[in-house]
């Protein structure tokens, strides 16, 4: 019967409803490890993309979790809890996860795309950015379908699906080629403050509205 379920046993000295809790968290320990183990062969500046990915996908794939048992042991005097969800249906969600992230993934590479080809550089510069890091949660999911499942088939994946490599290098083609250059300019009226003007080309083309920060003493 256990092959049909995902399980978790939870302990509490307090009550029930801490013993439940105690259940759901080591149930969802196990599939949030499974992601998170593949996830951080990906990173983000401060980790915070791969945090909240895994923590999201966790939440959705334990919507259906049920407390299924629960006991009281008089002589240590702890309450247990006995929390399961059924296989399939974790399965089932992770498949949905996976449409969702290849459709998302082909619609950015288009979009961004586009707004290169219009030379809308800074639009561009999003999508590929956003297509990065929604393709990278690819992976992750793939195997952890692959772990949970007791045949670990691969779950089908159109082999048209841009990969986060691809976004990387479009992200990294750009930036290789955005010139920010110093202006000498006479009319330019000095403070106190130390203050300059820059131009901000991309492969020789002014890219306007383009966000800077400055770091110095």
């Amino acid at each position: 019967a256990h092959a049909q379920y995902l399980v978790g046993v939870g302990f509490s000295k307090e009550n029930t409803v801490s013993a439940s809790e105690t259940a759901r968290a080591e149930l969802a320990k196990n599939i949030r490890f499974k992601i998170a183990s593949v996830m951080k062969d990906y990173n983000s500046n401060d980790g915070s993309f791969i945090e909240s990915f895994v923590k999201t996908e966790t939440d959705t794939l334990l919507e259906g979790v049920q407390i299924k048992d629960g006991w009281y042991d008089s002589y240590k005097k702890v309450f247990y809890s006995f929390a399961v969800v059924k296989r399939k249906d974790v399965l089932s969600t992770i498949q949905d996860q996976i449409d969702g992230v290849v459709a998302n993934t082909a619609s950015t590479m288009s979009q961004g795309s586009a707004h290169y080809d219009n030379g809308e550089i800074l639009k561009a510069l999003i999508y590929y950015y956003d297509g990065y890091n929604e393709s990278s949660k690819l992976l992750p999911l793939i195997r952890t379908y692959k772990s949970v499942n007791l045949f670990p088939e691969v779950p089908p994946v159109s082999i048209d699906v841009p990969a986060s490599i691809e976004f990387k290098k479009k992200v990294q083609s750009i930036i290789d080629n955005i010139e920010v250059e110093k202006v000498d300019n006479d009319n330019f009226i000095h403070s106190q403050d130390v203050s300059f003007m820059v131009k901000i080309t991309f492969m020789g083309k002014a890219l306007r509205n383009l966000p800077i920060k400055f770091h110095g003493n």
